[in-house]
């Protein structure tokens, strides 16, 4: 899905673009971003739902918009229709994954990643899942350790 700015500057859906037609001009800005991160936290908190951010940034020999470009392809290729793609910062590329955990994030990750080292890039990502992975130590139980 598209977002666009309303005449008093709030971010608004319009349809969403169908597979085939999903270009690198529909990638999001920064703070379209923002937005869709705020209002899929929200969704997953009215659900109990995982969502994940994916971060990318390129180490290739190449020039960073250029990396950034390809590294953006890879992720079209490899993303659902409900994912959300865009330029997280000046550096780095991101992808938000709806009702997706940490597993299920890596995983994707890992197929772009490997899609990119296979075309001369080199990204390192980042995966951020909420509500994290950390949980309290029940009660009762002081043999347990968190590992987190």
């Amino acid at each position: 899905m598209r977002l666009d700015v309303d005449v008093a500057g709030v971010p608004s859906a319009s349809a969403p673009a169908a597979p085939e037609t999903r270009r690198l001009s529909h990638l999001y800005s920064p703070e379209q971003i923002a937005f869709v991160l705020q209002r899929e936290r929200l969704r997953g908190d009215r659900h109990r739902g995982a969502i994940s951010l994916v971060m990318f940034r390129s180490e290739a020999d190449m020039r960073l918009d250029v990396a950034l470009l390809e590294i953006a392809t890879l992720i079209l290729e490899h993303a659902r229709t409900t994912d959300e793609i865009g330029h997280y910062d000046k550096t780095s590329v991101c992808v938000v994954l709806p009702e997706t955990g940490g597993q299920g994030a890596w995983n994707f990750a890992q197929r772009v990643c490997d899609s990119a080292k296979r075309d001369g890039l080199m990204p390192v990502c980042v995966v951020y899942t909420y509500p994290s992975a950390w949980f309290p130590k029940p009660k009762n139980h002081s043999d347990i350790h968190n590992h987190n």
